[in-house]
C-alpha cells in the first residue's frame, strides 16, 4: 500500500512529466488571416524535435493545406473537430496554360482570390502531373501564379482549374500522428461549367477527376505514421493517400463520399497496415492498390457501395506480397476484388456480396487476369438479392496461371458460381 508521501511523489514525477510533452494549442494562434485556422502556426511554433498540436472541438476553416514535419501529432477530440473547406471556384481556361508560365487565362475568375491553392489539369495532366500552384493576384480573367507552368495544359484538351488542395500532407517525414478528427468538403463541383458531359462514361468522369495528389489526406514518403479515428466527406478527390514510405498504419478511419478513391496506396508504399476502416459511397474504388505496394496488410475492412472496385488494382505495375484478408467487401458497383497483371499477393478469408451494381451480371465477386502465383483461400463469395447482380463468385481467366485457388465457399450467383481457368488446380 502506498503512503501519502509516496503517492505525492508520483503525482509530482506524472506532473513534469506532462510539463516535459512539447504541446500547442490551435485555437492559441487561431486569427482571422490564417489559412490554416491557426494550425500551421500552431505547428511551426512546436520545437524542432516536434510535438502535439490539440484540436478542440470547433471548426477550422482550412483556406489552404496543412503541411506536417517529422514527430508532429495533430490530435483532435473525436467528431466535433472539424477541418473544413468552405470555399469553392471553378472554370474552364480560355487560352493554352502555357510551360514555364506564370499565369493562366480563364474563362470565368468569379470566386477565385489571391492566395487561393488551385489545381490545373487537362486530360493529359493524370496522377502526379496535376499542376498545382497558389493564386498572387487576379487580374480581369488572368490568374497570376506563385510558379512558373511545370507542363502546358490546353483549353482544347479539357483543361480546367479548381480550387482544390490536400487538408493535410507532408512529403518525407516520420512519426507523424493524425488522429480523432473529420475532414468535410462542403461543396459539390459543379461540372456544368464543362458543358454537357455523359457521365456515365468513366473515360468522361476520369478526364474531369481530380486526381490522388488532392487526396484529403496525402501523405508522401511518410514513414512510421499513423492515421487513427479520422473521417473523411465530401472530398473532391481520394479520401486517405499514402504514396511511397514505409511501416505507416491506417486503422479506424472513415472514408465516404468523396468524389475518387478512398483509401488509396501506391508509388511503393511497403510493409503498411490498413484495418478496421470504413470506405463507403465513394465515386471511385474503396480500396486501390497503386503501383509496386509490397507487404500491405489490408485486413477487416468494410469497403461498401463504391461506384467501382471494392478492391481495384491489386497486382497491376508491380505489386507484390499483399495480403487482403477478413474485409467486407459488399454493393460496389464493379468488382468486389480486381485482381490485374500481377502475383504473389493473398485473398483470404473475406466476405464478398452483391457488388456488379454498376452493371449487374458484368461483375465478380473476386476476378483474375493476368495473375499468377496467387492465393485465393477461405472466401465466402455470394449474391443473396432477389434479383442478381454478382456474376461469379470467382472468376479467374485463362492468362491467369499458378494460382491456388481453394476451400472457397461461393453460392447464388447470376452465373456459374466459380469459373478457373483450364489447367489450374
Amino acid at each position: 500500500m502506498k503512503t501519502p508521501k509516496a503517492i505525492a511523489v508520483v503525482w509530482i514525477v506524472l506532473l513534469a512529466l506532462a510539463c516535459l510533452e512539447n504541446a500547442a494549442r490551435a485555437a492559441d494562434f487561431a486569427r482571422t488571416d490564417s489559412p490554416t485556422a491557426g494550425i500551421q502556426e500552431a505547428i511551426n511554433a512546436l520545437p524542432q524535435s516536434g510535438g502535439t498540436v490539440r484540436l478542440p472541438p470547433g471548426d477550422y476553416v482550412l483556406r489552404q493545406p496543412i503541411v506536417l514535419r517529422s514527430n508532429v501529432t495533430l490530435a483532435g477530440a473525436g467528431p466535433g473537430t472539424v477541418l473544413r473547406k468552405t470555399r469553392y471556384a471553378e472554370t474552364i481556361l480560355a487560352a493554352p496554360a502555357q510551360q514555364g508560365s506564370q499565369s493562366v487565362r480563364v474563362a470565368n475568375p468569379a470566386g477565385f482570390a489571391a492566395g487561393d491553392p488551385v489545381a490545373i489539369r487537362d486530360q493529359r495532366a493524370m496522377g502526379w502531373n496535376v499542376v498545382q500552384a497558389i493564386i498572387k493576384t487576379v487580374q480581369g480573367n488572368e490568374l497570376l501564379l506563385d510558379r512558373p507552368m511545370p507542363r502546358t495544359c490546353d483549353p482544347a484538351k479539357h483543361g480546367f482549374v479548381v480550387l482544390c488542395f490536400p487538408a493535410v500532407t507532408c512529403n518525407g517525414a516520420s512519426k507523424i500522428v493524425l488522429k480523432d478528427f473529420a475532414i468535410k468538403e462542403d461543396h459539390a463541383r459543379d461540372l456544368s461549367v464543362h458543358g454537357a458531359l455523359d457521365l456515365s462514361s468513366p473515360r468522361v468522369r476520369f478526364a474531369y477527376s481530380l486526381p490522388f495528389p488532392l487526396a484529403a489526406i496525402q501523405l508522401v514518403d511518410a514513414t512510421d505514421t499513423r492515421v487513427e479515428g479520422v473521417s473523411v466527406a465530401g472530398w473532391f478527390s481520394d479520401g486517405i493517400s499514402l504514396q511511397r514510405g514505409a511501416n505507416d498504419t491506417v486503422v479506424n478511419c472513415l472514408v465516404e463520399k468523396c468524389a475518387g478513391k478512398g483509401l488509396h496506396a501506391g508509388g511503393g508504399l511497403h510493409d503498411s497496415l490498413f484495418s478496421r476502416n470504413v470506405s463507403r459511397n465513394n465515386d471511385d474504388d474503396g480500396f486501390f492498390f497503386c503501383a509496386k505496394t509490397e507487404k500491405l496488410m489490408v485486413s477487416e475492412n468494410t469497403l461498401i457501395n463504391n461506384k467501382a472496385y471494392g478492391i481495384g488494382g491489386l497486382g497491376e505495375s508491380g505489386d507484390k506480397f499483399n495480403t487482403v484478408t477478413k474485409n467486407i467487401i459488399s454493393g460496389n458497383g464493379m468488382h468486389g476484388i480486381q485482381m490485374w497483371d500481377g502475383d504473389n499477393n493473398t485473398v483470404t478469408e473475406n466476405t464478398v456480396s452483391n457488388n456488379s451494381q454498376s452493371a449487374p451480371g458484368r461483375f465478380s465477386g473476386i476476378w483474375l487476369g493476368k495473375t499468377s502465383l496467387s492465393v485465393v483461400k477461405g472466401n465466402r463469395c455470394f449474391d443473396d438479392q432477389p434479383t442478381k447482380t454478382q456474376k461469379h463468385g470467382i472468376e479467374e481467366l485463362a492468362d491467369c496461371r499458378e494460382n491456388r485457388i481453394a476451400e472457397n465457399q461461393c453460392h447464388g450467383h447470376a452465373q456459374k458460381d466459380v469459373v478457373l481457368a483450364a489447367g489450374q488446380p
